[in-house]
């Protein structure tokens, strides 16, 4: 006990606060890595529906050449929740980076 907080009260005021920026950008970072898994994907789904979208992107490429106006549409569909959960988070990666890092 501190101050007269109970621990639900110090986790919730204490904890909590100074570990959101570091979960926060693990999170970022984690949701990045598993939405560009290429390989395992490749190696694991066996049917073209639960194709997930590196996989489909992937498909685009073929002996024939690639189709650029559709993998570059692609592409940019494929950045849109990237940059959108990046956007939302920029603030708590940058304080999750140099947590600790910084007098002050």
């Amino acid at each position: 006990k501190i101050d007269g907080c109970s621990m639900f009260q110090s986790l919730f005021h204490v904890v909590l606060p100074i570990t959101r920026p570091g979960m926060a950008a693990i999170f970022c970072f984690a949701f990045i890595n598993i939405w560009n898994e290429l390989f395992l994907a490749v190696m694991l789904l066996m049917s073209n529906d639960k194709m997930t979208v590196p996989v489909a992107l992937n498909s685009f490429i073929s002996k024939a050449g690639i189709s650029w106006d559709v993998m570059s549409a692609g592409i940019v569909i494929a950045l849109l929740p990237t940059m959108i959960v990046f956007g939302f988070g920029q603030k708590y990666i940058v304080a999750g980076l140099t947590e600790g890092s910084v007098k002050g």
